[in-house]
């Protein structure tokens, strides 16, 4: 992408897509001081609303609808964010400057900001579309599944990643008969380290969740009624339940920007200041994909994370005019029952691996190496190493070394909490 300046010239600025990322870019915009018009934009028939609940407290019924509420969406009037709900845009105008939305409203702007998040991936095998099968990405997508798994007796989860997890540990909670089907040779294989996969399965298993690996689905068998009544896997192995969860990922929602004639590869492609390849156009959170330096490559990342230090780096860069270049140390973390990941970094990269801790106590830690630099964790109900291996990270990211290195987490005396400790400001009198 060629290099260019930003443009703090004011208008109005169009934020498309209001979940984590968009939302919180139109605050971030307003609390730096960005006195235009914001206009953000929703295709959901709510208002904006955090997503990680849904598998978890949202379903087990320890939250209720506006407690999921981003906090701060009911205050938007206030501050004079227009906020436009259950409305798509349907058009980006680059030329003319415009965004087109399904009301028929033409706006006129300054800046961008696509946010426009992802969608879950569809089976494409026969009966996929069949009832009781249910995916969850949505606040209506989980109440559809709150319901379900209250009243349900055998529930199979297509899919080993979070999500999927998630929720099978919370229906196995309710005396669901729960079968996971993974279609690759261990759990969580997209998102964690070999070590996390064999323990998941373990204490997944351990918990009385059914958990099969290498499956191939030729389809989703009906009844007579036209309802779900179980998987058909291609050796001939049917699983029978009454409701089939779909949980195999998430693809971005770039059809928008493909159309205007953005650049497009998994993911809006953005430069190292999250800008596209057109001018006064950002993109960020789910859809966007950017440039990781460690990775030598580009990365989507899918976390609450992720999403807000892009939302507030962008809307700072557009108030200020100085783009800048985002660098930020990415994590998650997963809540399965009594299993809790929390990972740091990026491991794609990764030629060596440190276990930290007793795997047979419950929690341990994973430490990924890149020659003798270490470039992620998966910390397993261990917030303590989570919390450490994260300051190293992010020293190491702004070029400060801290001496943490392969060789080290290898020695016998090794303590990760010895690491990246936090330091006291240094007080400077004048």
């Amino acid at each position: 992408m060629t290099e260019r300046a930003a443009d703090s010239t004011p208008g109005p600025v169009v934020v498309i897509g209001a979940g984590k990322a968009g939302f919180e870019t139109a605050i971030a915009l307003r609390a730096s001081g960005w006195n235009d018009r914001i206009v953000l934009v929703g295709d959901e028939d709510a208002l904006p609303y955090e997503r990680p609940p849904l598998s978890k407290d949202f379903l087990a019924g320890k939250m209720e609808r506006d407690d999921v509420l981003i906090d701060g969406a009911v205050r938007l009037p206030q501050l004079e964010i227009e906020f436009h709900r259950a409305t798509s845009v349907e058009r980006l105008d680059l030329e003319s400057k415009e965004v087109v939305l399904s009301t028929g409203e033409s706006i006129r702007y300054s800046h961008v900001v696509l946010a426009t998040g992802a969608r879950p991936r569809r089976l494409t095998v026969p009966g996929a579309d069949l009832e009781g099968v249910v995916h969850l990405r949505t606040l209506a997508d989980a109440e559809v599944l709150k319901t379900t798994a209250e009243t349900t007796e055998s529930l199979v989860v297509i899919g080993g990643g979070y999500v999927g997890l998630e929720v099978a540990a919370h229906a196995a909670s309710l005396g669901v008969r729960v079968r996971v089907l993974e279609g690759m040779s261990r759990l969580l294989n997209r998102s964690a380290l070999p070590e996390t996969s064999e323990h998941a399965l373990r204490h997944h298993r351990a918990v009385g969740i059914e958990v099969n690996l290498d499956v191939r689905i030729s389809e989703l068998v009906s009844d007579h009624d036209g309802r779900v009544r179980g998987v058909l896997t291609e050796d001939g192995t049917l699983f029978e339940a009454e409701t089939v969860l779909c949980a195999i990922g998430i693809e971005p929602c770039a059809e928008l920007a493909e159309r205007a004639g953005l650049a497009v590869a998994n993911g809006i492609q953005v430069d190292e200041s999250l800008r596209t390849s057109a001018p006064h156009v950002w993109a960020i959170g789910d859809c966007a994909s950017f440039p990781v330096p460690y990775l030598r490559q580009h990365a989507r990342l899918e976390s609450v994370q992720n999403a807000v230090e892009q939302a507030r780096f962008v809307a700072s860069a557009i108030v200020s005019g100085q783009p800048g270049v985002y660098r930020a140390v990415p994590w998650v973390a997963s809540k399965q029952g009594a299993l809790t990941v929390q990972a740091a970094g990026l491991t794609g990269n990764h030629d060596s691996r440190v276990v930290y801790g007793d795997p047979d106590s419950g929690g341990f830690s994973t430490l990924a190496f890149d020659g003798e630099t270490l470039v992620g964790i998966d910390a397993i109900n261990s917030p303590r190493h989570f919390l450490a291996a994260r300051r190293v990270l992010t020293q190491e990211l702004n070029g400060t070394p801290s001496g943490l290195t392969l060789e080290r987490a290898r020695s016998s005396d090794f303590r990760l909490e010895d690491f990246g400790r936090r330091r006291d400001p240094e007080v400077v009198s004048g």
